[in-house]
């Protein structure tokens, strides 16, 4: 089935559900790292890189709309 698919659909199926799914798992590891060991670079990392996925989530899903 995989295959069948063009390249540009598989791209964007990755992308629209891969995204999100990387957003939430790089938040929910920098919380669980944030409230065992405290805040530190590395949990600021995680989650200042899951909050950018999000916006740029949300401004696509804002240009869509607006279309």
């Amino acid at each position: 089935m995989w295959v069948l698919l063009t390249r540009r659909v598989r791209l964007w199926l990755l992308v629209s559900i891969g995204g999100p799914v990387l957003a939430w798992v790089l938040s929910r590891a920098g919380q669980a790292l944030e409230a065992r060991n405290g805040p530190s670079r590395l949990t600021r990392l995680l989650q200042t890189t899951s909050n950018r996925l999000r916006k740029k989530k949300a401004a696509e899903t804002e240009t869509l709309n607006q279309r």
